[in-house]
């Protein structure tokens, strides 16, 4: 029963691992990309929409990080 449930948890802590790297990646490009907007000269309404971009992928970020601290690290 105990090695069946501590296989149940690598299992769980290798798809969290996956997951996450495969969330990370992509977020960090976007908010790379964000940033270098945010030195252009941009129009009061692109630079809320930059705004709003950036605070999404920081939450997600965020979500990321937390599964790092549930399960350890990738």
């Amino acid at each position: 029963m105990a090695s069946a449930v501590q296989e149940r948890i690598q299992r769980e802590r290798r798809f969290s691992a996956n997951v996450r790297h495969e969330l990370r990646t992509p977020l960090s490009g976007m908010l790379g990309s964000l940033e270098v907007l945010d030195d252009r000269s941009l129009r009061p309404g692109q630079a809320e929409l930059l705004g709003i971009a950036r605070s999404s992928g920081q939450a997600l970020l965020g979500i990321e990080q937390f599964g790092f601290v549930v399960y350890g690290p990738s």
